[in-house]
């Protein structure tokens, strides 16, 4: 079986043999549901709300992995920011590269979306 997986920008490739793949499905999300309020649904849902997480606070700073990790972030991140802008509340984000190279704009676009 011929296996691709992104890497950073990248594409990479992989054969195996078929006696040594066994697919594993995992039950889809209820269609109904999109991105926006799946995540809704999970910070609601955890043992303190967003608001019990923010405190009295008036800035926040959230870190995310660089262009060599995805994460998803482009996904999560603005429904992050809509809610806390909502709620008036400064946001600074961080880029964790490490030693790698700064993220090009391009890449910054693709990472928080």
């Amino acid at each position: 079986m011929n296996l691709s997986f992104h890497y950073g920008t990248k594409k990479l490739s992989l054969t195996v043999p078929q006696n040594n793949i066994e697919i594993l499905t995992l039950p889809q999300p209820d269609q109904k549901n999109n991105e926006k309020d799946i995540i809704i649904s999970a910070i609601g849902s955890a043992d303190y709300s967003l608001d019990d997480f923010i405190g009295t606070s008036h800035s926040i700073t959230i870190v995310v992995s660089d262009q060599t990790r995805n994460t998803g972030s482009r996904v999560y991140i603005p429904i992050i920011l809509e809610m806390l802008q909502r709620k008036g509340i400064k946001i600074t984000i961080i880029i964790a590269q490490g030693l790698h190279r700064a993220a090009t704009q391009t890449e910054l676009q693709d990472i928080i979306g």
